[in-house]
C-alpha cells in the first residue's frame, strides 16, 4: 500500500513539475538569450575578448552584492539579477577554457583533459570555502568574502585575457619555412595552397601517430587539404567520427540531441539535488554539523575523481566502447544507491550515497561536453555546449523544487526543520526511478551512435 501511494504522490509531482518547467521555460527564455550571448562571442570574438567581457560581468555582479550587503538594499529579486550576471561570467569564463583546451588538445587526450578542466571546477567550491572558514566566517564578514571572489576571479579572467588562445597543430610542408594555424577569430589569416601530395603525406602520418582508424582516414585526410580554411583540422575531426558540424535549428531536428538533453536534466537534477539538500539531509537524519562539513569535503573530493576517472579511461577505450555508455554506468549507479537509500533511510548509508552520487555526477560532467563534440562536431561546440547546459539548469530546480515541498510538508513548526526518514523519502524514489529512465534513453542513445557509425 505505501509502495502505490508512493507511486501516485510520484505522478501528481509530474504534473505539478510540468507546470513549473512551463513557467521555467519563459524565464529561461530570457537567460538564455544571454547565455547565447556569451556563447556567440566565444566563438566569433575567440576566448580573450570572451574572458575579458565574462570577468567584468563577475566583477559587476559581485561587486554590486557587496555594496547591497554593505547599505542594506540587499533585496532578494535585485541579487537574483546580480547573480545572473555573476553566472553568465563565470559560465563565460569556464566555457572559453574548456573550448579552447578541447581544440588545443584534440583527438586523442581529449577526454582527459575534459576530465582535468571540470575537475579543477569540482575542487573549486571546496577552495572558496576553505577561505570562507579560515579568514571570513568567524567575523561573519559576507561582503569581505564577496568582495575577495571578485578579486580573485576578475585577476584570473585578466589573466586569460592576455594568455589564453587556440593554436591548433602546426603542419610543417618540405620545402617551406611556412606554418599553417588559426588566429584567435578562428578564421583564416591567408590561404596557402600545397601540393597535394605532401599534405595527404603529412595527414596519413599524423593519422597513425594519433590512432585515427584506417576508415576514418578519408576524412581527416580532407580536412587537412583544407586546412587554411576550415575551422578545425584533421586532428579534431579524429574525434568526430562522421564529420558532422552542425548547430541552431539543424541541432534541435536532431533526435539524438534530445536524448542526451532529457537524460543530461535527470542526471543534473538527481546530482544537484543530493549536492544542495545535503546539509538538511544529514541534520534530518540526527547527523552533527561536523558530520555535514565532512560530507561536503567527501562530495568535492568524489565529484572531482568521478571526472578524472572518466576522461581518462573514456580516452584509453574510445575505439572499443561508445562514450554514451558510461553514461548507463552513471544512471545505473544512481539507480542502484538512491534506491538502497529510499529502502533504508539510515545515517550510516549517507556517506556512500554521497560518494557514489558524486562521483557519478562528476563522470557525467566530463563526459557530456566530449559526447557533443564527437557526435556534432567542435566547429560549434561552445553553441552546442549552452543548449546542453540549459538541461542541468532545469533538472536543478525541478529536483530541488520536488525536494523542497516534500521536506516542507514534513517539516514540524516547532523543532524547526524537518527530522526523520519521511522528509526526503520521496525524493529520493523519484531520484531512483528516474535514473533508470536516464539509463534507457542514454543506452539508446549509444545504440543508435554506434549504428551510425557503422554507416
Amino acid at each position: 500500500m505505501a509502495v502505490v501511494c508512493v507511486v501516485v504522490v510520484c505522478v501528481l509531482c509530474v504534473c505539478v513539475c510540468v507546470v513549473c518547467v512551463y513557467v521555467l521555460c519563459v524565464c529561461m527564455c530570457v537567460v538564455s538569450c544571454v547565455l547565447c550571448r556569451v556563447l556567440c562571442l566565444c566563438k566569433q570574438a575567440g576566448p580573450r575578448v570572451t574572458s575579458a567581457v565574462s570577468g567584468l560581468l563577475v566583477l559587476l555582479g559581485y561587486g554590486m552584492t557587496c555594496l547591497a550587503l554593505r547599505f542594506s538594499f540587499a533585496y532578494p529579486w535585485l541579487l537574483g539579477i546580480f547573480y545572473m550576471f555573476v553566472g553568465q561570467g563565470c559560465w563565460g569564463l569556464g566555457i572559453a577554457a574548456l573550448l579552447t583546451n578541447m581544440k588545443n588538445y584534440s583527438g586523442p587526450h581529449v577526454g582527459k583533459i575534459t576530465g582535468l578542466l571540470s575537475s579543477a571546477f569540482a575542487l573549486s567550491s571546496g577552495m572558496f570555502t576553505l577561505i570562507w572558514s579560515g579568514g571570513f566566517s568567524p567575523n561573519d564578514n559576507v561582503s569581505g568574502f564577496i568582495l575577495t571572489m571578485a578579486i580573485v576571479v576578475s585577476c584570473v579572467a585578466f589573466v586569460a585575457t592576455l594568455t589564453m588562445k587556440v593554436v591548433y597543430p602546426k603542419l610543417p610542408v618540405e620545402n617551406s619555412d611556412i606554418d599553417i594555424r588559426e588566429d584567435d577569430t578562428e578564421e583564416a589569416q591567408q590561404q596557402q595552397e600545397y601540393k597535394q601530395q605532401q599534405q595527404q603525406q603529412q595527414a596519413k602520418a599524423d593519422d597513425e601517430s594519433s590512432g585515427v582508424l584506417p576508415q576514418q582516414h578519408t576524412a581527416t585526410t580532407a580536412t587537412a587539404t583544407n586546412i587554411g580554411t576550415t575551422a578545425v583540422t584533421h586532428a579534431v575531426v579524429s574525434e568526430n567520427e562522421r564529420g558532422i558540424d552542425i548547430t541552431g535549428k539543424d541541432l534541435a531536428l536532431q533526435f539524438d540531441f534530445w536524448l542526451l538533453w532529457i537524460a543530461f536534466l535527470i542526471g543534473a537534477g538527481i546530482g544537484m539535488m543530493v549536492i544542495n539538500h545535503l546539509g538538511d539531509l544529514v541534520l534530518s537524519l540526527d547527523g552533527t554539523a561536523s558530520e555535514k562539513n565532512l560530507l561536503v569535503g567527501l562530495l568535492s573530493l568524489c565529484n572531482c575523481a568521478g571526472r578524472l576517472f572518466v576522461g581518462y579511461v573514456g580516452d584509453q577505450f574510445k575505439h572499443r566502447i561508445n562514450r554514451a555508455y558510461w553514461l548507463v554506468a552513471v544512471f545505473s549507479v544512481f539507480a542502484v544507491t538512491h534506491g538502497v537509500f529510499f529502502c533504508i533511510m539510515e545515517f550510516w548509508y549517507v556517506p556512500i550515497l554521497v560518494a557514489l552520487t558524486a562521483f557519478s555526477y562528476g563522470s557525467m560532467t566530463a563526459v557530456v561536453p566530449v559526447l557533443i563534440g564527437q557526435y556534432w562536431g567542435l566547429k560549434h561546440v561552445g553553441a552546442n555546449y549552452g543548449y546542453m547546459a540549459l538541461a542541468p539548469a532545469v533538472g536543478s530546480i525541478v529536483y530541488g523544487q520536488v525536494a523542497s515541498f516534500f521536506y516542507d510538508q514534513y517539516s514540524d513548526e516547532d523543532a524547526d526543520g524537518c527530522y526523520g526518514n519521511s522528509c526526503y523519502e520521496v525524493a529520493f524514489a523519484m531520484t531512483s526511478s528516474s535514473a533508470l529512465v536516464g539509463a534507457v534513453l542514454v543506452f539508446f542513445l549509444a545504440r543508435r551512435q554506434s549504428m551510425l557509425k557503422l554507416l
